[in-house]
């Protein structure tokens, strides 16, 4: 699927896509809530990389966009941020920050994901290169996966299934 950048990110979860919302030069989307299918987890993961994948160097001699994605797994704070007409409702905590160091250390058609994601998708990711981070803000560091888009099989099987992402 690629060369369809983010003109029709494809948030394969609707109804439970309760946010996504373009932050700066990130896309940020949160899935399974209120609902929580039992394969939310891998529709995530599917999500990121279909997402990325559409925003690497095209065969038609199109540049690309250098885009990666970061992915965590965790409890969040879901509610209106904000008093007055200052409101948002979207999701803080922990898990959305380490979501966003995620994305932020990687490189172009890479998706890193927690450990924690990595648990829950374990039977549906074939290739990961498992990395120790050290993340600002975390004392630990971090154990997280690397998924690469290129030869992905979770690409294909997205078509017919179903992100602090940049």
């Amino acid at each position: 699927m690629p060369c369809s950048g983010f003109s029709k990110p494809r948030l394969r979860f609707s109804p439970t896509t309760l946010d996504s919302k373009i932050v700066g030069d990130e896309v940020m989307a949160f899935f399974g809530a209120p609902f929580q299918p039992e394969d939310h987890t891998t529709r995530t993961v599917q999500s990121a990389l279909e997402i990325v994948s559409g925003t690497q160097p095209c065969p038609e001699n199109i540049d690309g966009l250098p885009a990666g994605g970061g992915i965590a797994t965790g409890g969040v704070f879901m509610g209106n941020v904000g008093e007055g007409e200052v409101r948002d409702f979207t999701v803080i905590g922990d898990t959305v920050n380490t979501a966003a160091r995620l994305q932020s250390l990687a490189g172009p058609g890479e998706v890193f994901i927690s450990n924690e994601t990595f648990r829950a998708v374990l039977a549906d990711v074939n290739k990961t290169e498992s990395r120790t981070l050290e993340l600002k803000g975390k004392e630990e560091p971090v154990l997280a996966h690397e998924i690469k888009v290129a030869g992905n099989p979770l690409l294909s099987v997205s078509k017919s299934k179903f992100l602090s992402l940049r």
